[in-house]
């Protein structure tokens, strides 16, 4: 089974990346209580589907809260 997203350390940061449509690349940022966010989208492929959108946005913050972020 293919991996739907990647989560990497670039320059002191880390990012998520989806790997399937509709493909995205993100910070990864968090608060002072230690919650992630999604921060500085940036869009790979083109997907005007707010729905499919929102649902690869929380599938994201699903795989994040699973322990796959690589610090």
């Amino acid at each position: 089974m293919m991996e739907k997203f990647k989560t990497y350390t670039e320059n002191g940061k880390s990012f998520i990346e989806r790997l399937v449509f509709p493909r995205f690349k993100a910070e990864i940022t968090f608060n002072p209580d230690g919650v992630s966010d999604l921060e500085n989208v940036e869009m790979i492929d083109e997907c005007t589907d707010i729905s499919e959108l929102s649902k690869a946005m929380q599938k994201a913050g699903e795989y994040l809260t699973k322990g796959h972020l690589k610090k």
